[in-house]
């Protein structure tokens, strides 16, 4: 079957789709102690993994800012997953020294 698709159907499309990310930002990154993550929704659910994808640390949160020490973490590389009230999922890789 074949699609047609006119320019309004196609903008919609795009505007859908960008609902589906937030913003993350977290900082310092690289960090050797608490790190700072702030957004512009609320952040529900936060999991820390390393880089073999084991989960080593979460939270359930209700705010758009939180902290999380990291401080126990060894020298590396790590992802950080945060997910919103809608459960959309937002990954940052985080640096600690």
């Amino acid at each position: 079957m074949l699609a047609t698709f006119n320019r309004e159907n196609l903008l919609t499309t795009a505007i859908q789709e960008n609902q589906n990310t937030f913003k993350l930002s977290a900082a310092p990154n690289p960090t050797n102690g608490y790190v700072y993550i702030s957004t512009d929704r609320i952040i529900r659910l936060s999991a820390i993994y390393n880089p073999n994808g084991q989960l080593l640390q979460s939270g359930t949160h209700n705010l758009n800012k939180i902290s999380l020490d990291l401080s126990t973490l060894v020298k590396g590389m790590y992802m950080l997953r945060c997910t919103d009230a809608h459960g959309i999922q937002e990954f940052v890789k985080i640096a600690v020294q």
